[in-house]
């Protein structure tokens, strides 16, 4: 229902971003994404036996969820069947994810706490493993480290080129 209201112009898709980026990031292995704010945080990679986990971090207003082109008919089979997750850094090549009701669907699911099967990674969640390769080949200034899951640790780089580490603690950093 939540995804028709929003393809038919009912629900404005700016007010759902949020939670789909919170999905990806609880898809990451990040128990506690509200702490990051609305940033979007990428698993550098899963190393055997490594200590820290490192995830790059892209802002969270770097992206929105862009309604489908509004069509002037009013049947079912012209309806738009998908919308947009752009990331449009200043500057950068756009990075866009199409999310139609299934992608929707898994999404909604991880952002509940879901934790897909073998299986059904190969399906829907290849075309995030898509989004998330090619947002990953981006410029990116910030880095986020925990060892245990529950600290963690933000390295940011400065416009001076200076590194900051800051310590993430409660909601939203």
């Amino acid at each position: 229902g939540e995804f028709w209201k929003l393809v038919a112009g009912q629900l404005q898709p700016d007010t759902r971003g949020r939670k789909l980026l919170m999905a990806i990031n609880r898809g990451e292995g990040l128990g506690d994404p509200g702490r990051l704010g609305d940033a979007l945080a990428l698993r550098v990679r899963s190393v055997d036996r490594g200590t820290v986990r490192s995830y790059r971090l892209f802002p969270g207003e770097h992206f929105r969820l862009a309604p489908p082109a509004q069509s002037d008919h009013h049947f079912v089979e012209h309806m738009p069947q998908a919308l947009r997750l752009v990331h449009a850094p200043p500057g950068g090549q756009p990075v866009e994810l199409l999310v139609d009701l299934d992608v929707y669907e898994m999404l909604s699911r991880l952002h509940d706490g879901y934790r897909p099967s073998l299986e059904e990674l190969q399906g829907h969640y290849l075309t995030l493993t898509v989004f998330k390769n090619v947002l990953s080949s981006a410029p990116y200034q910030e880095v986020l480290l925990t060892r245990t899951g529950h600290d963690y640790f933000r390295i940011r780089r400065e416009d001076e080129g200076v590194l900051a580490l800051e310590a993430l603690t409660g909601e939203a950093g």
